[in-house]
């Protein structure tokens, strides 16, 4: 009974401690919720507001009720990641603004730079066709001066050129002879200022045509000999015996340079002597570089003038203009043109004082042999002179002719060597300035007869008796020409000369003048009165009108042989006459102008004109071009500029 009522009371009372149990349980877990998951609940929440609103300055410990260590530890190192992620966002925001200044500031920059380049390029372009206009006014006002200037200039070379060829006494001449200079002078610094401005303008073109370079080079340097020598100076040319005989190139900007260079070393050059060297390498079978040396003895150059020698109007300083003049131009062209021709040019020093300039052009050359082998000579020559460079030149030469040669420049030694019997040599180069005048030492020894080959400048050029008298086989004149040693050593050896630039000689005495009716078309009395004079002493019958009006009229009642027609003319000019007689008629007409240049040439071609005659013309060259037409007239279409 006892059991049994136990085992009645044991479930109620199991029941009861469980349900005691389960209370207490559950009172703990609600205060366990209240002080742990609470706080976490308000945590998200504070989360989701701050992710929402972005605001991470706020401080969310006073919002969460919170007695549990562990919580605070984890609020405390919330709010401190909320602290540095403000901090990092004050910063970023502080950078971003920053930033968004700079962008600012770069932008309105950016914007002034592009408007500031937009009016820079605006006036530039502004600038840009002014100086189009300008230098197309330049070019104008350069062209109209040259036509002002060349056609009075016309009047004064000529009427002095015609003064001093009847000039009755020697005095009449050399006044004559010095106005003729002057005004070739005036002449030259004329065309050094429109080679100038062609080349600045890119307005000078080449003229590409065959010539010889051994011929270019020796013409050059004879123009300018008697200036040499009027200072004493010995000048050599030295071309190379393996230059080509034929190559393409401007022969006349080519001429041009040489002179240029050549008239600068004479001018520069007190005494002493003055060599002018061509030679040649191969680029490839169609082409090779020109070298070009111009050496001088003369006051030589600085390291600082060597610099500015080539700007234009420049001289080595101002003592320098004061005591040898000039415009400082000549350079510059040189310079100008050698680049122009795709060359180089430097300066060097020469000893023991004195210049040297190097040019090296390209040519092309034409591979083929355009005249006959020469043949090759066993001989001993002599060559007897002080100038190293002649006796360069002259052993080079007589080398590739096969010659053994021997030089000496002593005058003592050389009277040895003519006097000894055991020395023989079957030619002698004798240079007067080695023992003066050879009146003084040579006789008719058959021993030197036809021997000698006297070398002398022009002055000094003995007579047919005398040569005979002294034994001399021939005299050549310096600067030696590479021709005349031929002719002279061997006078069978004479080259075939390629016809270039050479102008037709016409024996004037043969022809009949008086039958050849001439019309000149000119307005400028002077120069009608100086054609005038040129072409009546010849015998012509001489028309003359005023324009080209006047030269149509003329042509319809009259039948000419020949119009020399002036371009520039009042009421019409030479272009549009020449144009209207040229539809009914093919008489030959050489226009007379004063304007130089290709672009004349192109609009004389294009009207039917057969030659053009650039003034100021010489009286040769006049009678050469009228001579030409009257032996032998060319058809209508073909046109000899004679741009000089």
């Amino acid at each position: 009974m006892y059991w049994y009522a136990i085992s009645c009371y044991l479930p109620f009372q199991s029941l009861i401690i469980l349900s005691a149990a389960l209370a207490i349980a559950y009172l703990m877990s609600a205060r366990l919720r209240l002080l742990i998951t609470q706080p976490l609940h308000q945590l998200v929440d504070q989360m989701k507001i701050i992710t929402g609103e972005k605001v991470y300055s706020a401080d969310i410990g006073a919002e969460i009720d919170n007695d549990i260590v562990e919580v605070d530890e984890l609020l405390t190192g919330f709010n401190d990641m909320l602290h540095q992620i403000n901090k990092r966002e004050f910063a970023l925001q502080k950078h971003s603004e920053e930033l968004e200044s700079q962008v600012t500031e770069r932008t309105i920059d950016l914007q002034q730079s592009n408007s500031e380049l937009l009016s820079t390029v605006e006036k530039l372009g502004l600038a840009r066709n002014e100086a189009i206009e300008a230098s197309a006014a330049k070019s104008r006002f350069l062209a109209n001066m040259s036509h002002e200037i060349r056609t009075p200039m016309i009047g004064v070379l000529g009427m002095a050129e015609l003064l001093e060829k009847n000039a009755t006494d020697s005095t009449q001449k050399e006044l004559a002879r010095t106005i003729h200079s002057s005004g070739e002078s005036l002449l030259n610094i004329l065309n050094d200022l429109l080679d100038i401005s062609k080349v600045e303008s890119g307005k000078l073109e080449l003229e590409i045509a065959p010539f010889d370079p051994t011929n270019t080079l020796e013409a050059s340097a004879e123009l300018l000999a008697d200036n040499a020598l009027n200072k004493g100076l010995e000048l050599t040319t030295i071309p190379s015996p393996d230059l080509p005989s034929l190559l393409y190139g401007d022969a006349g900007r080519l001429r041009q340079i040489i002179l240029n260079l050549l008239s600068n070393a004479i001018k520069f050059t007190d005494s002493g002597k003055i060599s002018v060297a061509l030679s040649c390498h191969e680029i490839d079978n169609k082409n090779i570089w020109l070298t070009l040396n111009v050496s001088d003895s003369g006051i030589g150059l600085s390291d600082q003038a060597k610099k500015e020698i080539f700007n234009a109007f420049t001289q080595a300083d101002s003592s320098t203009t004061r005591k040898y003049g000039g415009t400082g131009l000549g350079l510059t062209i040189v310079k100008q043109l050698t680049e122009l021709m795709n060359g180089t040019i430097t300066i060097s020093d020469t000893v023991p004082h004195g210049t040297c300039f190097t040019l090296k052009i390209p040519f092309t050359y034409d591979r083929t042999p355009s005249q006959q082998p020469v043949e090759r000579i066993n001989k001993t020559v002599l060559i007897a002179t002080e100038n190293s460079d002649l006796s360069t030149m002259l052993s080079l030469h007589l080398s590739a002719l096969g010659a053994k040669n021997e030089i000496i420049s002593s005058g003592k030694v050389l009277l040895q060597q003519l006097n000894e019997p055991t020395k023989s040599f079957d030619t002698i180069f004798l240079d007067n300035t080695l023992l003066g005048d050879p009146r003084t030492f040579l006789t008719e020894d058959p021993t030197l007869c036809n021997k000698i080959i006297y070398m002398c400048s022009h002055s000094q050029a003995l007579t047919t008796e005398e040569q005979k008298h002294l034994g001399i086989s021939s005299c050549l004149t310096k600067p030696v020409h590479v021709k005349d040693i031929h002719q002279a050593i061997v006078p069978s050896l004479v080259k075939t000369k390629i016809a270039t630039d050479s102008p037709v000689k016409y024996d004037t005495d043969k022809l009949n003048h008086s039958d050849k009716k001439i019309l000149l078309a000119e307005d400028n009395l002077t120069n009608q009165r100086l054609v005038q004079l040129i072409l009546e002493q010849q015998g012509y019958q001489l028309t003359i009108v005023s324009n080209g009006q006047q030269a149509i009229d003329a042509t319809i009642n009259t039948q000419f042989d020949l119009i020399l027609m002036d371009c520039q003319m009042p009421i019409m000019d030479g272009y549009k006459a020449s144009e209207i007689i040229r539809q009914t008629s093919q008489i030959p007409i050489i226009a007379l102008t004063a304007h130089a240049s290709n672009e004349n040439t192109q609009a004389c071609l294009a009207v039917g004109m057969n030659a053009y005659l650039c003034k100021p013309y010489r009286q040769k060259e006049l009678l050469a071009q009228v001579e030409q037409f009257l032996l032998k007239k060319p058809p209508a279409s073909s046109l000899n500029p004679e741009v000089q």
